[in-house]
């Protein structure tokens, strides 16, 4: 057992669940099979990308299922590479409108997470089954605004609609197949377009118009379940930024000459 079983899950001093480690070369040689982006598959969590790494959590909690496991990793890993493929993280403009603005960014995230699912799914129905398993995933559907977690009890009934076969929650009302709820009509809106341009732009116009909508009426940012992970801005934007910053740096003088000026500054 010590020499050919199951490394221990231990992260630190806590027992943990089933491991990314554990997954990795399933899931690297999968999605070799099933997208056309190379990426690279790193530990961190939540679940995120900077535009070339994809980050999954080391760990899942306890307890172990290997076989829902196993679905909870090839999903969260389809959503980061769905969102790189179909191009939902390349528009600059759009990338500095979420970093400032949670609302957007979470209902950006929301309905993005679903097109990329629905045309996922679509393309691959064996996707269909490790969907359904996430969704009754009690610790997959934890709810988080950027990395705080709240409660599931309690969603204003204006959100609910956009967890539609992401999470399943007993304690929410059923929502009536009615246009009259936004957010509603924005999915069904979402997962009407096929094409993935198209679809840019009607997740892009969809956000921006519920968010305003959920700003009027006071609700905040919708949490986003766990699994779905978190769009950074930041870490593509901020390798622009540093990027300028270096192309611009020669106009600062040399380094003797700006010590020079900090000094005479302070002197002032």
């Amino acid at each position: 057992a010590f020499l050919f079983g199951d490394p221990p899950r231990q992260l630190g001093e806590a027992e943990v669940g089933t491991t990314l480690w554990s997954q990795q070369k399933r899931l690297d040689a999968w999605l070799k099979m099933v997208s056309k982006h190379n990426v690279q598959l790193l530990p961190g969590a939540p679940a995120g990308t900077d535009g070339s790494i994809v980050f999954l959590p080391p760990a899942l909690p306890l307890p172990v299922s290997r076989e829902s496991d196993a679905a909870l990793y090839r999903i969260m890993a389809v959503i980061q590479v769905g969102l790189l493929e179909s191009g939902f993280l390349e528009d600059r403009s759009l990338l500095r409108e979420l970093l400032n603005d949670w609302i957007l960014r979470s209902t950006y995230s929301l309905l993005a997470t679903q097109w990329v699912l629905h045309h996922w799914t679509r393309r691959f129905p064996g996707l269909k089954g490790d969907l359904k398993t996430v969704a009754v995933m009690e610790s997959a559907g934890r709810l988080r605004v950027n990395l705080t977690e709240v409660p599931r009890d309690g969603i204003p009934h204006a959100f609910i609609p956009l967890y539609d076969c992401l999470t399943v929650c007993l304690n929410w009302p059923s929502q009536p197949d009615t246009a009259g709820n936004p957010a509603r009509s924005a999915l069904a809106l979402v997962r009407e377009t096929p094409s993935e341009a198209a679809g840019r732009l009607v997740v892009t116009g969809q956000a921006h118009q519920l968010s305003r909508h959920f700003r009027n009426s006071r609700l905040g940012p919708p949490p986003v379940p766990d699994f779905c992970g978190l769009i950074r801005p930041e870490w593509i934007l901020g390798e622009e930024a540093r990027n300028l910053e270096t192309s611009e740096d020669w106009k600062k003088g040399q380094i003797p000459l700006r010590r020079l000026r900090k000094a005479l500054a302070r002197k002032d």
